[in-house]
């Protein structure tokens, strides 16, 4: 009928609505002491369109997180850039670290650790969701660069791991516990360029290992 909105706009609505109310309900309140009825109430629809949509409340938490990934997922999409490891890299390092560095990421992220250490079913999502995505586009390249015999990795998801735990570094860890300093990009610029050094050095192959010399520091 004219004027009335098509079922599947309604749907994404709906769908668009009970996401930013779980987002931030979670976020308020917890996972554990978030209810399906209170999404409901902030959202508007029903029970029935939840279980319809999500099947149930770590289903719907479940896609909240992948969500909550996308935009770092999207920061380093491994299809553009330079493919030499050092640039490439240093590339997904520097779009890596702005975006879990953003305070609204950080305080989320803390306040879903922190529960998650009193609530098994919220530790086991975070487990498993966090960053899946990103690691396995990672580790995706790190496979070929290896293949390709540019680096020598056995085991490339763990190395993606290893990759940004280096990036995330200090400055990470300054964030959440609370530092309310804002890194400026030459920060960032030298954190990242330390861990992609560090990184490349490990897994370098034999040859490119003993064939580099690093400037010694001076005293």
């Amino acid at each position: 009928m004219p004027g009335r909105t098509p079922p599947t706009e309604r749907t994404d609505k709906r769908r668009r609505a009970i996401l930013d109310a779980a987002r931030d309900l979670f976020f308020e309140k917890g996972y554990a002491a978030t209810t399906l009825a209170d999404v409901v109430a902030r959202a508007g629809g029903s029970l029935a369109t939840i279980y319809q949509l999500f099947g149930n409340k770590r289903g719907l938490f479940e896609v909240v997180i992948l969500e909550h990934a996308n935009p770092i997922i999207e920061s380093i999409t491994l299809a553009e850039g330079p493919t030499d490891p050092e640039s490439r890299l240093t590339t997904i390092g520097r779009r890596y670290l702005q975006q879990v560095l953003k305070p609204r990421f950080v305080a989320w992220w803390r306040t879903m650790c922190t529960e998650a250490v009193h609530t098994p079913e919220l530790r086991e999502i975070i487990l498993s969701k966090e960053a899946g995505p990103v690691m396995q586009s990672l580790s995706a390249y790190l496979k070929a660069q290896s293949k390709a015999g540019t680096l020598d990795i056995e085991d490339t998801e763990r190395a993606a791991g290893q990759f940004f735990e280096l990036v995330r570094g200090r400055l990470y860890r300054r964030a959440l516990v609370g530092d309310t300093t804002v890194a400026g990009a030459a920060e960032i610029e030298a954190q990242v360029t330390s861990a992609v050094r560090v990184f490349l050095h490990g897994y370098a192959t034999r040859t490119r290992r003993t064939s580099t010399r690093f400037p010694r520091r001076q005293s």
